[in-house]
């Protein structure tokens, strides 16, 4: 894929060179599992859905492309849950709290809620696996582009 960002997408991209503008997605997944598997799972994500191996390509002052050529896979982060992450919520209950907590992937997400994005060399989305042994986090960010965009 190769083409022109329209206005909206060019206002979008520039917004999020001067102040990162990346949400997230956050999903517990029961089970374990190893980061070279989850890589896999990720390409073949990537080959499914384009715009997770998509960035910026020739960016000039009024105009900039869209592209997947020469993008790299994207970037896997793995973190290790700490002991103090395990547990029920106060109340005992083992909804969202339970089977290792939010608070492994609430300082992650913290943190790369605030790391921009290097859209010239991309891609505009990376994952961060919270590893609790018999259960993990998958903390995906985009780039606000991501968002907007219609390919």
């Amino acid at each position: 894929m190769r083409r022109r960002l329209s206005p909206t997408e060019r206002f979008v991209w520039a917004a999020g060179e001067a102040l990162p503008v990346n949400f997230a997605l956050v999903a517990r997944i029961r089970g374990r599992t190893t980061p070279n598997l989850l890589c896999e799972a990720l390409s073949a994500a990537r080959r499914r859905h384009p715009l997770l191996g998509a960035r910026i390509g020739d960016p000039g002052r009024w105009q900039a492309w869209l592209t997947t050529r020469g993008t790299p896979e994207p970037q896997l982060r793995v973190v290790r849950a700490t002991a103090g992450s395990r547990g029920a919520s106060a109340d005992g209950d083992e909804g969202a709290q339970g089977a290792g907590g939010a608070e492994g992937w609430t300082r992650v997400l913290e943190e790369e809620l605030q790391r921009r994005f290097d859209t010239e060399a991309g891609p505009l989305a990376r994952f961060v696996m919270v590893d609790h042994g018999d259960a993990f986090d998958l903390v995906a960010i985009y780039h606000h582009l991501v968002a907007v965009v219609h390919h």
